[in-house]
This record gives structure tokens, C-alpha cells and sequence, in this order.
């Protein structure tokens, strides 16, 4: 698990209501591809990432569980004895993300590990998504912004200012 499904972003509701918080602010289509959904999945990510760091259960908290954010925050807080923003938490996964990929890079496994499986690239037989297929050169294109976004260069590889900036 690593975030919210796209499914649940993909029109104006409550999920989308509540993912504002965390600085996803429009629809996302489940089947799109470019910048908006690479950043959606960024945004998403930095806050599920938060979970792991903070050895939470990611099914209870909004945006598309029962528990509200803010209410999450003051939970948080009075267990801990932080007085811990939702920015900082979002920071915080944002720095798990980054060190993991940096720990990555300096054991050998870089980008050219990411390459995806060519069935992936092949449409479905059967089903609803009859004919539909991943298209290879939307996704990596995607999967460029995405790297912009999270401060990386073109291989994926932590830059010096997104390190310096998350004080890693």
C-alpha cells in the first residue's frame, strides 16, 4: 500500500473534499497520465509515507478513511507531545521517500530497476478494460514529472538541493 486509490480522486466528492488538505485539489482521471497525476501521486504518497514513519495504521485516517485529518493531528500530537504540523508530517514523508531512494542509489539499485514488466504495455483481453493497455511513453514521460516534483534528477536520484532542503 502506498496511497489513496486514483479511483476515489477522479470526480469532485468527499474523498476529493478531504485529499485538499494534503494539496491534492482536483480530480484526477484514473486512467490519465503528465504532470497533474504525477504530482497527485507525489502529494499522496508523502502522506501515506508519513504513516510508515510514524508506524501508523494507514486505514483509519482521511482523506478516504473515517478519520479526519485534523483530528488525526490533535491524536497524534497529544500521544506524542509534539505540537507537529500536517506540513511537517507531509515533510516528513516526503524525507522517508527521498532517504529511501538515496539508500537505494548508494546499494546499486537506480532507476534501470524500475522498468516495468512488458505485459504491462499489453491490453487486457477480457474485461471492462478490454483493449486497454499502459502506454510506455506517457508513463515514463509521467514518471519524469514525478521526479521533478519530488526535487530528483532524470535518473531519480535525490538532488543536492532537495537533500539539503529535507536535511538529509
Amino acid at each position: 500500500m502506498q496511497i489513496i486509490h486514483d479511483t476515489g480522486m477522479a470526480s469532485e466528492g468527499p474523498v476529493l473534499e478531504k485529499a485538499k488538505e494534503i494539496g491534492i485539489t482536483e480530480p484526477v482521471d484514473p486512467r490519465g497520465y503528465g504532470k497533474e497525476k504525477a504530482e497527485y501521486y507525489a502529494k499522496a504518497e508523502k502522506w501515506y509515507s508519513f504513516f510508515n514513519m510514524a508506524g501508523m495504521c494507514d486505514f483509519i485516517p482521511d482523506p478516504e478513511r473515517s478519520m479526519p485529518i485534523d483530528k488525526l493531528m490533535e491524536l497524534l500530537n497529544a500521544a506524542t507531545g509534539w505540537d507537529a504540523t500536517l506540513e511537517e508530517c507531509l515533510e516528513v514523508g516526503e524525507r522517508g521517500i527521498t532517504l529511501a531512494r538515496l539508500v537505494n542509489y548508494e546499494l546499486g539499485i537506480d532507476e534501470s530497476h524500475e522498468e516495468m514488466p512488458k505485459r504491462f504495455y499489453e491490453p487486457f483481453k477480457e474485461g471492462p478494460l478490454k483493449g486497454v493497455s499502459l502506454n510506455k511513453e506517457k508513463f515514463l514521460d509521467m514518471k519524469q514529472e514525478y521526479y521533478k516534483y519530488m526535487g530528483w534528477d532524470e535518473t531519480g536520484k535525490p538532488t543536492e538541493e532537495t537533500l539539503e532542503k529535507l536535511k538529509i
